[in-house]
């Protein structure tokens, strides 16, 4: 009948309950939160906001609204979204991928303040040799956040079509505040 079939798939926010997941293996509970705590070190790999809660973050700043998202300036965050779309190319004859939510959340104060989970500010300060926590007007920081999401979509990109060359992979791109 000449259709194509695209799959969506919503990639940076994993939870939107107050209750967490009854699988143990949600990527929410193993590098989210564990019941009502985060996930400590390195398996966290939420974002999180600069600014403390009542900003319209919660949860010490983990929880945008009803979300809490994935930070891709953390790599295993990265890297588990990769596998996530490269396994649904490989196990479904789908004609397309629809990304949606390639992307830092919003602060629903409308801040920029979002991005700080540790593992991306040492990955940050390592790249620029800048010590302490950068500021959400910081521009090195800015640039630094905007390439990781554009290094994520290259390597979804890359790893969807060396499985599926003619495979159509559109985005839902989001530019908000001082974009470029």
């Amino acid at each position: 009948a000449g259709l194509e079939v695209h799959a969506l798939v919503t990639l940076g926010p994993v939870w939107h309950l107050s209750t967490s997941p009854s699988d143990s293996r949600h990527v929410f509970t193993r590098h989210g939160f564990n019941g009502s705590r985060p996930v400590e070190g390195a398996e966290n790999w939420l974002t999180r906001t600069l600014m403390t809660d009542g900003n319209g973050s919660s949860m010490d700043g983990y929880r945008f609204g009803n979300d809490y998202w994935l930070d891709f300036g953390h790599p295993a965050a990265a890297s588990y979204v990769v596998d996530l779309v490269t396994r649904l190319v490989e196990r479904y004859p789908i004609d397309g991928v629809y990304l949606d939510a390639v992307h830092y959340p919003e602060a629903p104060s409308g801040s920029a303040s979002v991005g700080y989970n540790a593992m991306a500010l040492a990955r940050f300060q390592a790249r620029t040799g800048q010590s302490g926590v950068p500021g959400q007007d910081d521009a090195r920081w800015s640039d630094w956040r905007r390439e990781q999401i554009s290094a994520l979509t290259r390597r979804l990109a890359v790893s969807a079509l060396a499985v599926r060359p003619a495979l159509v992979i559109s985005v839902s791109g989001v530019g908000t505040g001082a974009a470029p």
